[in-house]
């Protein structure tokens, strides 16, 4: 069974302004140092002009979207994110009050039924540790998709 470690990240130049989002899934089955983790799958898209809360929603559910397809084999997945809103939304902490974001997190909601929500948490890191998302999305800027 695989314990995942999860890093998205999502940004935009501007806000609301050209965007992108990333998700770099790591394996910690074999153990917990930095050394031991075995890059799964990578992916990232250029979203066009949004906001920096969806393009980090978003990042999310472009996890998702390989997670969903591998869940009989997680047996956890910890989501690393620098976006401490997003994280205190998707935990409950602080309440979603635009809309198009409310709908972002309900998907994100139902992502995570389909895995089982006892196997899924998300934590707030700093950018320093998730540079491989971060790095993504910028070049993913850089290159406009």
């Amino acid at each position: 069974m695989l314990k995942l470690i999860i890093q998205t990240d999502g940004g935009s130049r501007g806000n609301p302004g050209p965007a992108a989002c990333a998700c770099v899934i790591l394996d910690k089955t074999s153990g917990e140092s930095a050394d031991n983790l075995r890059e799964l799958h990578t992916n990232f898209e250029y979203l066009g002009v949004t906001t920096n809360n969806v393009a980090e929603y978003r990042a999310v559910l472009l996890a998702y979207s390989w997670l969903v397809k591998h869940k009989t084999e997680i047996s956890s997945a910890d989501f690393l994110l620098d976006s401490n809103l997003v994280v205190s939304q998707l935990n409950g902490v602080f309440r979603v009050k635009e809309g198009s974001l409310a709908k972002l997190v309900n998907e994100i909601k139902e992502n995570e039924k389909e895995i089982g929500p006892e196997k899924i948490s998300y934590k707030h890191v700093y950018r320093e540790e998730n540079t491989q998302a971060d790095k993504l999305v910028n070049l993913c800027l850089d290159n406009r998709g």
